[in-house]
């Protein structure tokens, strides 16, 4: 999975104010920025936990904590809903039965404690892809200063409300909630202009491209001339004027910023949801809220409630795991792979991982081993560790970004004890880029972090090889070396494995005695040098005697 950043603002005891540019956040701008404007609020997800500073995990009714709107099929939760890889957001939604026929889902939204009066939106976002998925960027009013609630108005910067068959993957609806009674319409609604993409009867922008292929930029300029224009990876969609008041004409409360990923109802379920493709994640890189110098409009809600600490799912554990057939096949196209860099996929990947299904009651609580053949080959693992219950989900040729798509259901679901991650060898001998690789095991590691922070984790540098058709240029092989042992820095529940110092000579030849007669693959001989090699660190770590 991908993700990217959010931006917002804040408002300051219901009051208007006027915040010198001194005082605005100088942190990275959009190129799509309207002159004049300048940042008033920025999250660009790049820690390990959702700011519970910036957002709330529910909608607003209900004293902040209801879970589901409209016919939503979701009930919105905290239990592994938001997951962090460090650089960005996903909001992940489940399959979770339950004995309310209507509500089979958990996923996660959030929505700013900030909150805005007019200004330029925008959130760069990577839409889910199964049939069935509805999420959402979009702006709803806060509470007045008696504490009361009320709708319209509304702004939906967008809306995927994918059924697959009316609403397709390359649509997405935006619009702005009129309801006109009689002649009275104090919200206006008058077009100003629209692409040829738009369809002006349906209000929605139909794309040259499928939205779930990759991430894509979502904006919505809402000027001080009450009229909002929305904007897709830069391009005008359509425009139209648009008053911010309340059914009563009179004016409503600053707007709060929503994404959430809601699933099912009458428009995006009306063909079904495709319950094999979950979990569904909305990724996001980051949001950003950008007024105009001189006129900030910023406010503070205040109705809700901080649930993220209650967390009762590791994230991205498929809830419907123990009745699935199976584990989740390979994706069939290169942009449905997370990560970076190589792909590579063999028939007998499709093998191991049934086997690796079969075996998943029984593993729970193992150290696993994991990674490409070395780890994979491994025969005697459990004869090398006697008395210590293993694992072996190392898998012949993978690379690491194969390991960052089957993480989850081949490592995390069986609630490890600890993870050895041996792999890049294969990234290499496929000419990938060394860069790609690190980023694939930082991504990893933020599983890790993310499901248990304090679950230990065994990163092995890659040994020696010389074999003549698997070559690997030896400065790319020390660089990829120094980034696993940097990925370590700092982190207080990662440890280094060396297998390259112990395997060479005083001439930094490789020792051919702890190898297979192709000096790629380990013979016995390594495997006891690897194992010699993990016992201490077991010891260190304090998960073995």
């Amino acid at each position: 999975m991908s993700c990217q950043k959010l931006a917002f603002a804040t408002l300051v005891g219901g009051c208007l104010i006027n915040i010198l540019p001194t005082q605005l956040l100088a942190d990275t701008n959009s190129k799509f920025v309207p002159e004049g404007y300048v940042k008033v609020f920025g999250d660009e997800f790049n820690g390990n936990k959702l700011d519970i500073s910036k957002w709330w995990t529910r909608y607003i009714y209900e004293d902040g904590k209801l879970a589901s709107l409209n016919d939503e099929m979701q009930l919105y939760r905290e239990n592994g809903n938001h997951f962090m890889t460090n650089n960005s957001l996903a909001l992940v939604a489940y399959v979770v039965p339950t004995d309310k026929p209507r509500f089979q889902y958990e996923s996660g939204m959030i929505r700013s404690k900030e909150t805005f009066k007019y200004g330029y939106y925008e959130a760069r976002i990577k839409l889910p892809s199964a049939i069935g998925v509805w999420p959402a960027f979009w702006l709803n009013s806060d509470s007045d200063a008696e504490g009361k609630v009320a709708w319209p108005p509304e702004i939906d910067i967008f809306e995927f409300a994918y059924n697959g068959t009316e609403d397709r993957s390359n649509m997405i609806h935006i619009g702005a909630v009129v309801q006109q009674k009689g002649d009275f319409n104090p919200w206006d609604g008058k077009e100003l202009y629209a692409d040829k993409s738009f369809d002006k009867k349906w209000h929605n922008y139909n794309a040259p491209f499928s939205f779930p292929d990759d991430y894509h930029v979502f904006a919505l300029l809402w000027d001080t001339d009450d009229t909002i224009t929305w904007y897709v990876d830069g391009l005008k969609i359509f425009s139209m004027k648009y008053n911010w008041v309340l059914s009563s004409g009179k004016d409503a409360p600053n707007a709060h910023v929503l994404l959430n990923l809601a699933i099912g109802g009458q428009w995006a379920g009306r063909h079904g949801v495709d319950d094999a493709e979950f979990p569904q994640s909305l990724d996001i890189d980051y949001v950003r809220v950008y007024q105009k110098t001189g006129k900030i409009n910023k406010g503070k809600s205040t109705i809700g409630h901080d649930l993220i600490g209650e967390q009762t799912r590791s994230p991205f554990k498929n809830a419907k795991a123990k009745r699935a057939p199976g584990p989740t096949p390979y994706p069939t196209v290169n942009s449905k792979w997370p990560g970076k860099g190589v792909i590579r996929k063999f028939g007998w990947m499709d093998d191991n991982r049934k086997w690796f299904w079969t075996q998943r009651e029984n593993d729970q609580g193992a150290i696993v081993f994991t990674g490409d053949s070395l780890p994979g080959n491994w025969g005697s693992l459990k004869e090398s560790f006697p008395g210590v219950k293993v694992a072996n989900r190392g898998i012949g040729g993978d690379v690491s970004r194969g390991l960052l798509f089957r993480f989850q259901e081949d490592v995390l679901d069986l609630n490890p004890k600890a993870i050895v991650i041996e792999v890049g060898t294969n990234d290499l001998t496929a000419h990938g880029n060394p860069d790609d690789a690190k980023s694939n095991l930082k991504d990893i590691l933020a599983m890790v972090k993310a499901y248990n922070p304090d679950l230990p984790v065994i990163l092995c540098t890659m040994p020696p090889s010389n074999h003549p058709n698997a070559p690997i240029e030896p400065s790319q092989k020390a660089a990829l070396n120094k980034y696993i042992i940097e990925l370590a820095n700092g982190e207080k529940n990662v440890v280094i494995c060396d297998l390259y110092t112990p395997m060479i000579d005083k001439d930094g030849n490789q020792i051919t005695t702890f190898f297979a007669d192709d000096k790629l693959h380990f013979g016995q001989n390594g495997y006891d040098k690897w194992a010699e090699t993990l016992n201490p660190i077991f010891k260190q770590i304090k998960i073995t005697q």
